[in-house]
């Protein structure tokens, strides 16, 4: 119930009063509709000192009228809820009980004191009511304040991460043109050259001439397997998992693989698993082609904090790799994401991965 609701019972109730009583007169007529305007007033727009001291006034005159008019100081009693201190409440009290003692009312001294009582209980209670809606409506809006800001702050991530995705990919398309431009451009170009110089040592010197031209086949099969290995480092198949790491480890036959694998691997995004694949492919080939090897050791383990792939040869080292040819772009990658990539040739060939886990 509204405040100024129980204003108006208690006033109506005293206009009851005296009328009950035939004691109403056109100046308590005037004196209760100015009353009920400043108290309105106060209510609504002008809740102050000034307004509670003019309604003390009102009351006061009423009371000198009409000794029932101590019902009144109810309205000002109940400002408890709105008070930092007792001030008014407690000037309305002692009104009451002063001009109750004054006219000689004692009997209903009593009367006025549980009448007080539970003004001051109503008051106290609507307190408390007000406080814990206050306190409601501050919560929710601080709730709706900090949802706004949680999907705001997800939509940068979003968009940061679709950012970073374009840029990665840039990059990536850049290191396989600078790859295909430094290695697959110079062989072909060596090729022109050698079938040129084929079709002039074609009538003078045969022998020459298919030297070259073997020369020539020989370079395009290199320039062939290039190509085949750079469209299947390109972006590995679609839905893998630790699966088609396994396949991938199984069919490396150059030499003994010893596979671990600890962790969960199911929650691994695709973009995550795209660089370990390609860090695997590059690492066995080169192994492959430089490290003369007998054995390679491969682990990989998946936590909520990162994610470690360890691959280590126990053959000469590739101290002599050009990052050109892969390196390069494996480090670019990790970077990208936060992660660190290591690559150590002194004693054989190690590379370690690791990728930090975003937890949820």
């Amino acid at each position: 119930m509204k405040k100024i609701w129980l204003n108006l019972i208690i006033l109506f109730f005293y206009v009851f009063e005296i009328i009950i009583g035939g004691e109403i007169t056109p100046g308590h007529v005037l004196l209760i509709l100015v009353f009920l305007s400043v108290d309105m007033i106060r209510e609504k727009y002008l809740n102050n000192n000034t307004s509670k001291i003019l309604e003390i006034i009102i009351i006061i005159i009423i009371i000198l009228k009409d000794i029932k008019g101590t019902l009144l100081l109810g309205i000002l009693i109940l400002t408890i809820e709105d008070e930092k201190d007792a001030l008014v409440p407690t000037t309305a009290i002692i009104l009451g009980l002063g001009f109750l003692y004054y006219r000689g009312c004692y009997n209903y001294i009593a009367v006025f004191g549980f009448y007080v009582v539970l003004c001051l209980i109503i008051g106290k209670q609507r307190k408390d009511i007000k406080y814990m809606t206050d306190l409601y409506n501050n919560t929710y809006d601080k709730e709706r304040r900090y949802i706004y800001e949680l999907e705001r702050s997800k939509q940068e991530l979003i968009n940061n991460s679709n950012e970073i995705m374009y840029l990665t990919e840039v990059k990536e398309r850049n290191r396989i043109a600078r790859s295909l431009h430094d290695n697959l451009g110079h062989k072909i170009a060596g090729v022109l050259i050698q079938l040129r110089a084929c079709r002039v040592l074609a009538i003078k010197d045969k022998e020459k001439a298919l030297d070259l031209l073997d020369g020539s086949i020989e370079a395009m099969a290199e320039s062939l397997d290039l190509i085949r290995e750079t469209v299947h480092n390109i972006k590995p198949k679609e839905n893998v998992g630790i699966e088609y790491i396994k396949e991938l480890v199984e069919g490396f036959k150059y030499c003994e693989v010893e596979f671990m694998q600890e962790g969960d691997f199911n929650n691994l995004n695709s973009y995550e698993m795209q660089i370990i694949l390609s860090t695997l492919k590059e690492a066995l080939t080169n192994i492959s082609k430089h490290s003369k090897a007998s054995k390679v050791v491969i682990r990989i383990e998946s936590n909520n904090n990162f994610i470690r792939l360890y691959i280590k040869d126990n053959g000469i080292g590739c101290g002599l790799i050009n990052e050109g040819l892969g390196i390069s772009g494996m480090k670019e990658r990790t970077l990208n994401i936060g992660g660190k990539l290591s690559i150590s040739s002194e004693e054989g060939f190690i590379i370690v991965l690791v990728i930090p886990r975003k937890t949820k």
